[in-house]
């Protein structure tokens, strides 16, 4: 049952209740009409009548379908709060002190239903959010997909760049050394060997750059492919075996550009320490998955080393160095004897 609130609320005039009179939430009516309006956006109805003219009378009224009795009320006036949309009943009777009915008082209500109630409202709402979520993950990956695009872009350039200008300087500078070396005196020569040798290892490094960054060899197979044709041209100069193992699985996995990266020229700067250093007669090479991971492992049966020496040059400083750069595991593992085995882990 709905709470109800008798309030009082008195009419002048003469004999204003069998002139059909009264008050609708709050809004008077000469007389009332057969059927009430409640608008949509109204949850309550007040209804006030005229106090009749006879004395001790009381009054008593019932709602149906609300109400199963009959609700004795001191004044003409009702409440129905928090009113649901539909069709009512109010039933009202007058009293004389002695309970017996003076007059009774019949007026249908309807409550109109407000616009979110209606059937309607919750599937079209529904397709409303579902309309404007469509929409916002449209804009959102257009609007990804042009920044992929602009990167892609900007990538190629600075390869091209990179390759064309950087390379092209890098080149001559070597070409101009090597003829400065024809007549160059003994006191010069090691001068300019370096020079030659740096401006190479510089012209390797900006390729090595170029290629990462060129957006065609993004994949992981063009890393290992990449990988295998460098161990088998630096290590058959050397006359060195090697036994390369790459499992299939690692197809889905996706680097960074980064990533990719210094996980080549960590590969590549142990490749030229077991050619240079190792005096090993074969390197075996095996990149498998690890759960989420990249697992590479690269062993030599060279010589190997003790690791907690100090020795010159940086090749050791620059593999921790690109490790630490893309968040890569690296372990070093060797001694003297028992060759080198170098481990790498990455997290894409």
């Amino acid at each position: 049952m709905q709470s109800v609130l008798c309030i009082l609320l008195l009419f002048a005039g003469t004999d204003p209740f069998f002139s059909g009179g009264g008050r609708i939430n709050g809004t008077p009516y000469a007389r009332l009409p057969d059927t009430l309006y409640v608008p949509k956006a109204v949850d309550k109805l007040f209804l006030e009548l005229p106090q009749h003219p006879g004395q001790g009378v009381s009054y008593a009224f019932k709602m149906d379908p609300i109400d199963h009795e009959w609700t004795p009320a001191v004044y003409p006036a009702v409440r129905y709060e928090t009113l649901r949309e539909g069709y009512y009943e109010l039933h009202f009777r007058v009293l004389d002190a002695h309970s017996t009915v003076l007059n009774t008082s019949r007026f249908v209500i309807r409550k109109e239903a407000a616009f979110w109630h209606a059937w309607w409202f919750i599937p079209l709402l529904t397709l409303y959010v579902a309309v404007v979520a469509g929409v916002g993950v449209y804009i959102f990956n257009l609007y990804n997909l042009r920044q992929k695009l602009k990167l892609q872009y900007l990538r190629n350039q600075i390869a091209s760049d990179l390759h064309d200008e950087v390379g092209s300087n890098l080149n001559s500078i070597a070409l101009f050394v090597e003829l400065l070396r024809k007549n160059a005196t003994p006191e010069t020569l090691p001068v300019l060997d370096r020079i030659i040798s740096n401006s190479r290892e510089s012209v390797e490094l900006m390729q090595d750059t170029v290629w990462a960054i060129n957006p065609r060899n993004d994949s992981l197979q063009k890393l290992i492919d990449k990988m295998h044709s460098f161990a088998t041209q630096a290590l058959a100069a050397c006359d060195m075996a090697l036994e390369f193992q790459s499992e299939s699985s690692l197809a889905d996995l996706q680097l960074s550009m980064e990533q990719r990266k210094n996980i080549y020229l960590i590969f590549k700067e142990t490749i030229n320490n077991a050619v240079k250093h190792s005096g090993a007669t074969g390197v075996s090479v095996r990149l498998q998955r690890m759960s989420d991971a990249l697992f590479l492992q690269i062993n030599d049966n060279g010589k190997g080393y003790d690791t907690g020496r100090q020795y010159e040059g940086n090749g050791i400083f620059n593999l921790r160095k690109r490790a630490e750069e893309s968040g890569l595991d690296l372990l070093v593992h060797s001694r003297p004897g028992e060759g080198t085995r170098v481990e790498v882990l990455c997290h894409p």
